[in-house]
């Protein structure tokens, strides 16, 4: 079963525009190496996640306008102590004024995960990026912050007491993230650091995609 919502991924999230944008679509096989650092004994747990990404940047013909990056995640962690699945939606857009982007969005989220002997059931997450970023004809980079909010099952987990953890954040849960990418003829690199934090703990990511555009 937990095959069945990777197949998704091989489908590009749905995108609508008007006039004459640019469309760079992509699928991409993603592999995170992670560090879990767990709040009661502060013990790393290394992990790893395999997935894939698919779908599509849409830029204007001009500096300025609208852009679009909608996409559709689906992975699945391998930990010592911790393992899952999660399946993403983000459908982020903002201005483009010259190479820079300054946007919001939506993100809809929906994960499972084994911690320890803990189980934590499927819950969907609503979310709301907030970024800015830098676009180029080739190459594109973000820095942005996703709160979340357990809106289906939410019974299933505790929230974040961020008050509780000394760190700034809203949110059910929040990811902190930062990443490129860059376009070679057919081929699609991208990199990315994320720092998901939640009420089990903190996992910190680095991911490497490789994949084909159209």
């Amino acid at each position: 079963m937990r095959s069945v919502p990777c197949l998704l991924a091989l489908c590009l999230a749905p995108a609508a525009w008007a006039g004459k944008p640019d469309h760079d679509g992509f699928v991409l096989p993603v592999v995170r190496v992670g560090l879990y650092q767990d709040p009661s004994t502060q013990g790393p747990d290394p992990n790893l996640i395999l997935g894939a990404t698919a779908g599509v940047r849409i830029r204007p013909e001009s500096p300025f306008g609208l852009i679009a990056r909608p996409s559709l995640t689906c992975e699945h962690l391998f930990g010592q102590t911790r393992h899952g699945d999660d399946l993403e939606l983000m459908l982020p857009a903002g201005p483009k004024l010259g190479p820079f982007v300054v946007g919001s969005g939506l993100a809809l989220d929906w994960d499972r995960y084994v911690y320890d002997k803990t189980t934590y059931g499927g819950t969907g997450k609503v979310g709301v990026p907030i970024f800015v970023g830098l676009d180029l004809a080739l190459a594109y980079a973000w820095a942005g912050v996703v709160p979340e909010w357990f809106v289906v099952n939410p019974s299933s987990r505790p929230a974040v007491d961020w008050s509780a953890i000394g760190a700034g954040g809203f949110g059910d849960e929040m990811i902190w993230t930062v990443g490129g990418g860059v376009s070679l003829g057919p081929v699609r690199l991208r990199a990315e650091w994320r720092t998901t934090i939640a009420d089990y703990g903190q996992q910190h990511q680095v991911g490497l995609g490789l994949g084909v555009g159209f």
